[in-house]
């Protein structure tokens, strides 16, 4: 099972006629490659549970909340899979120097493992291997912070 190209040639025309009319009259176009995502996302998941628990992957929706966004744009352009954006503080936050050489990552509310891909390689045969591998290279990051958030400042498990 692969990403299909008709899937993101959906997104590519979604990106250039991202309104209402368009989106209704391409609603099969869309459910097919919804479907093409969605089989993949349990092809993926069934890949990543042979030396990970997975917690049920599954895709965001493709409608955009525009409540507070200047881009009134009602639809996403992008499939997402279980990704966490986050935002940072303005300043440093209470009871952290604001002249700390570690600003940068103090400010953080959230730390999110990112790699992109070009369109050539998310069609290609050999995709789920390179998503197994980049799996593989944020396992450290991954289990540190879990290390990090599951236990107190002498390095005991706390209880939740």
């Amino acid at each position: 099972m692969k990403i299909q190209p008709a899937t993101l040639q959906f997104l590519s025309d979604l990106s250039a006629n991202n309104h209402r009319e368009w989106f209704q009259a391409s609603k099969g176009r869309y459910k097919a490659a919804q479907e093409n995502m969605q089989q993949f996302v349990k092809t993926v998941e069934s890949a990543l549970g042979e030396t990970d628990h997975l917690e049920g992957a599954t895709l965001f929706r493709i409608y955009r909340d525009v409540r507070f966004s200047k881009d009134k744009s009602p639809y996403k352009n992008n499939f997402g899979i279980g990704t966490i954006d986050g935002d940072e503080l303005k300043g440093a936050p209470r009871g952290y120097d604001k002249d700390s050489p570690a600003l940068d990552l103090i400010r953080k509310k959230s730390f999110t493992v990112q790699r992109s891909f070009t369109d050539q390689e998310v069609t290609s045969d050999q995709f789920l291997l390179e998503i197994r591998r980049t799996f593989e290279a944020m396992r450290p990051y991954f289990d540190y912070m879990s290390m990090v958030l599951t236990t107190n400042m002498n390095g005991e498990y706390l209880n939740h």
